[in-house]
């Protein structure tokens, strides 16, 4: 979700258009709500989080789809992505 609907209108766009999905999350924003939603669980191929991403909802994402895969790393950056996303394919 997000508190801005334009961002969230652009979210949604490419995401209608895009054959993976993946979505880098601090776990800071698991369990939190804002005003538009961008996305569904199923919506989502791929988390990365951080290690302290709540596990509860970790399984809820995986159950939602079962291609989605969670990477747990201990900081997780943005320049880190591609590192991550590599060892969740072994």
């Amino acid at each position: 979700t997000t508190p801005d609907p334009d961002e969230s209108a652009v979210k949604r766009t490419m995401i209608s258009h895009a054959r993976e999905t993946i979505v880098m999350v601090d776990s800071s924003k698991f369990g939190k709500s804002s005003a538009t939603r961008f996305a569904r669980f199923e919506d989502i191929d791929r988390v990365v989080a951080d290690i302290n991403a709540d596990a509860k909802i970790v399984a809820e994402m995986e159950k939602a789809k079962a291609t989605a895969k969670v990477a747990y790393q201990s900081a997780v950056k943005f320049w880190q992505a591609d590192e991550a996303l590599a060892r969740m394919d072994k």
